[in-house]
């Protein structure tokens, strides 16, 4: 009669024959994985070069006109009546470079809206004011006036392209009493070639000079 093989052996014997077809069926993916990261590992190295090989320039960072007060720090003491009024990063824009990233959107705003912005203390005295506007195609016409009386003439936002930083609009000089001086941007009207919604508009910052003192 012939003998039961060992039970142990024979367990072993399954274990390995097991562990065979498992390799056999696991290899194939396994090499294919390695394969695929080796790829992704290629590709994303040679997009590193190729970036760097570009010869790209980073990005420069804005660098602020001397004396910008930004519109962030600027407090708001009223308005015509609830509309947005936050700080919108400007990184994304194409149009040029406004100081520290970021302006002062007004959105939502309407015709004969207005915003009242008191400036920081200052000696008292006579001094030119200058405000550092953003120009975009869905931009108003805004009039400025400070402490009740008017600055200049209206001053058209709209732009034919993207949002882009506007060269300073300089003010007639006017008295400031030290502490206490309100600015005030009112929406008078839109240009004709504006896109919806029209209205609004962006302010980077404001720069007080002496009157008479060197720029």
């Amino acid at each position: 009669m012939a003998m039961n093989p060992n039970p142990a052996h024979q367990n072993a014997s399954s274990a390995g024959l097991l562990a065979e077809l498992v390799d056999a069926d696991r290899h194939p993916w396994l090499d294919a994985c390695e394969r695929l990261l080796r790829a992704l590992w290629l590709l994303l190295a040679l997009g590193v070069f190729l970036t760097a090989a570009s010869g790209r320039p980073p990005r420069p960072q804005p660098v602020a006109p001397t004396g910008l007060i930004e519109a962030e720090s600027l407090t708001v003491v009223a308005k015509s009546r609830e509309f947005e009024w936050w700080l919108q990063p400007t990184t994304s824009f194409p149009g040029g470079s406004w100081s520290q990233d970021g302006h002062m959107f007004a959105l939502e705003t309407r015709r004969g809206d207005w915003i009242d912005l008191a400036l920081p203390p200052a000696p008292a005295g006579e001094y030119r004011v200058s405000l550092y506007f953003t120009r975009a195609r869905d931009y108003a016409i805004v009039s400025v006036s400070l402490n009740g009386q008017p600055l200049g003439e209206p001053i058209d936002l709209w732009a034919g392209s993207g949002a882009e930083p506007m060269k300073p609009v300089e003010l007639p000089p006017r008295a400031l009493g030290g502490d206490g001086d309100v600015l005030r941007i009112r929406v008078e009207d839109t240009n004709p070639a504006a896109s919806p919604p029209f209205y609004q508009f962006g302010l980077d910052g404001v720069r007080l000079s002496r009157s008479g003192a060197r720029r």
